[in-house]
């Protein structure tokens, strides 16, 4: 049994990577991702999406085979996907991400993320170009199998790989051993690679990441009478004095407005806020050695302009201390994880695999605690290697002052390891699609070509068999 040859150059791969916040398409050898939405999906009942007044993706039927799963679903429901679609306001759309601790949750919006990337995103047929897809690094069998009966079945692609996201993240980063510390939206991941494979017993996750920030920001706003309004719902605004109440006119809306739209709305100020006013502190949080360091100003889209001091570097401090700092009564805000609402405070699991093979929901761990643990948790031998590349990527590393202090953490944690180095580039760009660029790189390599499994083994040896093929 042998499959097509395929080469990335020659035939156009193509590089998908639906993560908890955003989807990220491309071509393979490019540097970076030609298509990037969020990984949320609004369905609202076909009845009442006649009456919205934009157009959403095409969600006909005709490309769909008997017993696709969520088939029947969106025969009765219109999908709303892309930044722009999902901007406009909506009554009744129901917005919700994919992804559930790093997994897909969600099949049906799974589907309509993919479907949106191919037909808008990318504009290509899908049968005519093999598809390297980044899978999570603890993506269990079954999930796995479903992956590529779907590409095969429904799309008909010729050709398809699953990539870990760790092992090309390090690939990306010129690494094939390492520490990936990806601080994601719905978690942060710490996986050790070696030599070019995942280390699946050393994984390690915690529940503080971007959308955990999120929380304990939109908390810190609350309790200080900060109301978040988001900017579908201002009309006007006058300009006022920092800290003066705003002075704003409120749009009106002939039908209320979906509580998932609104949160979304305020997701994405709070995501703004979180980038324009938080920063990490050199060392260990006290509030007395931050006193004289720079403040930073926002301003809310109603007007309302604030000054954070000393809270701005406290709220960064959840991520390295989250069991001193962090509030644990914070509720969940974003709509892109379909983790349950409760406070991310109150799990409990250790943040390892479960034995089902999937992961269990994880607790609030620190990032250089959560790093350390994964660590030293490899065989002592490989140690020193490990922790000589502790490569840092996600969205969530974007928090300005986040490498320097992990690199201090990390030093003072592990003094064994002479030679310890944080990864992290420059541009941010590259930490947030380290994935995907390191798929693009891996797909268009000529010694790639014979990695790829065909159609024809596919149809010879069924969806198991991508567990021989992608280790």
């Amino acid at each position: 049994m042998s499959g097509a040859m395929f080469g990335g150059d020659e035939v156009g791969a193509l590089v998908l990577d639906i993560g908890s916040a955003t989807t990220r398409f491309g071509f393979a050898g490019e540097d970076t991702p030609k298509s990037v939405f969020p990984s949320v999906v609004g369905l609202a009942p076909s009845h009442h999406a006649a009456s919205q007044d934009s157009v959403p993706m095409d969600t006909s039927d005709r490309d769909l085979p008997s017993g696709t799963a969520g088939g029947a679903a969106r025969r009765s429901r219109k999908s709303y996907v892309g930044t722009t679609t999902l901007a406009v306001v909506r009554s009744n759309v129901d917005l919700a991400g994919v992804m559930q601790n790093g997994l897909v949750e969600d099949w049906e919006r799974f589907e309509l993320l993919a479907d949106y990337g191919f037909a808008t995103g990318l504009r290509v047929d899908a049968a005519q170009h093999p598809l390297l897809m980044i899978e999570p690094s603890w993506n269990p069998r079954e999930s796995r199998e479903h992956m590529t009966e779907l590409f095969f079945e429904k799309y008909n692609v010729p050709a398809f790989y699953l990539a870990r996201s760790a092992v090309a993240s390090a690939f990306a980063n010129g690494r094939p051993t390492g520490l990936v510390l990806d601080i994601g939206a719905s978690l942060s991941s710490a996986v050790p690679v070696v030599d070019g494979f995942v280390m699946p017993k050393s994984i390690m996750t915690s529940s503080v990441g971007g959308d955990f920030l999120l929380s304990q920001c939109a908390q810190y706003l609350e309790k200080n009478q900060i109301v978040i309004r988001p900017s579908y719902m201002v009309a006007s605004k006058q300009a006022v004095a920092l800290n003066a109440a705003p002075k704003w006119t409120p749009r009106t809306f002939a039908e209320p407005i979906s509580d998932s739209f609104h949160r979304y709305s305020k997701q994405l100020v709070l995501q703004d806020f979180v980038h324009s006013v938080l920063f990490c502190s050199g060392r260990t949080f006290d509030r007395d050695s931050v006193a004289n360091l720079p403040a930073a100003s926002f301003e809310f889209p109603d007007g309302l302009n604030i000054s954070l001091g000393a809270d701005r570097y406290r709220l960064a401090e959840t991520l390295f201390d989250p069991e001193t700092h962090a509030d644990a009564t914070a509720p969940a805000v974003s709509v892109s994880s379909r983790a349950s609402s409760a406070s991310a405070m109150d799990a409990t699991s250790d943040g390892t695999k479960d034995p089902a093979g999937g992961l269990a929901a994880p607790k609030p761990i620190g990032l250089h605690r959560l790093a350390t643990a994964a660590i030293n948790s490899c065989d002592v031998d490989v140690r020193p290697s490990i922790g000589s590349s502790v490569i840092v990527v996600g969205g969530g590393s974007l928090v300005r002052g986040l490498p320097e202090r992990l690199d201090a953490e990390l030093r003072m944690a592990l003094p064994a390891i002479s030679k310890l180095k944080t990864v992290a580039s420059g541009l941010s760009v590259e930490r947030m699609f380290s994935s995907w660029i390191g798929g693009s790189i891996l797909a268009s390599l000529g010694s790639f070509q014979q990695m790829w499994m065909s159609k024809q083994e596919y149809e010879e040896s069924g969806k198991a068999y991508i567990e021989k093929k992608c280790v």
